[in-house]
């Protein structure tokens, strides 16, 4: 059993800057892509997790307009960006091999769809992705909002650029205001012996397995490990949306083992604890 990265949240983590994208760390997370961090629009607070007494959550509040893209020149393009970032870079790295994730997730009452295409939750990528940008050497793993839906989905690619992702449901509909507990268990491999199991609950429930792909390729296919894999955590969409939107993520973890990130606080105490979701 191995805790690789901790990325809960405390009560004093904030940004630091008062203007303009923020690239900075953010409480254990020592990376960031926030857009944009300006008076009065900040896109993450830490808050007292609702529903949760006693632990913190992040709140995101992701804006439409310029994101922090270098992939288009005109501000107005950019892909809007609030995700927290563990590089590749980091020690222990993330290279081959099987790696257990957890986080939590909580959208608010009056969420409302993007009209283009949205990532919600985590991201796993190869590090070089900054520069073959999506050739074919690059892989992604991404939890994903299909645009102007609330069903979820992982997205699989491990040759961005090559082929097409594939696209795996996992919730028909994806329940407002309640926590919903997820754990990732993926075996990085450059050949067809990797996988990708997900596991669910809604706080309060049992956990159920939602999702289990095996003998496929999870990581990039070239002939070496060098390819570090960073870890985001947020949400990214296209930059057409409209919509302001505001969502809860709290406890992410990497580790060796299931026991290192599942998270079971208990008997709910709020009524919220009762919703049931289609599988």
């Amino acid at each position: 059993m191995t805790l690789i990265f901790d990325g809960t949240f405390s009560k004093s983590d904030s940004a630091q800057n008062t203007g303009g994208e923020y690239r900075g760390a953010y409480g254990k997370w020592p990376s960031s892509c926030l857009n944009p961090q300006i008076a009065g629009k900040k896109t993450l607070v830490t808050i007292e997790a609702p529903g949760r007494p006693g632990e913190y959550a992040g709140l995101w509040t992701i804006y439409p307009g310029y994101g922090c893209s270098s992939a288009a020149t005109d501000p107005a393009k950019k892909d809007n960006h609030a995700q927290l970032w563990r590089l590749g870079t980091a020690s222990p790295k993330i290279i081959t091999g099987e790696y257990w994730y957890g986080y939590s997730l909580r959208l608010t009452p009056d969420w409302t769809p993007s009209e283009s295409w949205q990532k919600v939750g985590m991201t796993a990528i190869s590090d070089d992705y900054w520069t073959t940008h999506c050739d074919s050497t690059t892989g992604e793993i991404n939890f994903v909002l299909p645009q102007g839906t609330t069903k979820y989905e992982i997205a699989l690619n491990p040759d961005c650029g090559r082929v097409m992702a594939s696209y795996y449901p996992i919730l028909s509909s994806y329940q407002k205001d309640v926590w919903h507990d997820w754990m990732v268990n993926v075996n990085f491999q450059k050949d067809t012996t990797g996988f990708v199991h997900v596991w669910h609950r809604i706080e309060g429930q049992s956990w159920v397995k939602v999702m289990s792909v095996t003998g496929i390729r999870t990581k990039k296919d070239t002939p070496d490990d060098t390819g570090w894999l960073q870890t985001r955590f947020g949400t990214y969409r296209g930059y057409l949306a409209t919509v302001t939107q505001k969502f809860y993520g709290m406890r992410f973890k990497i580790g060796t083992t299931r026991a290192d990130v599942e998270y079971n606080p208990g008997p709910c105490p709020t009524p919220q604890c009762n919703f049931t979701v289609t599988q």
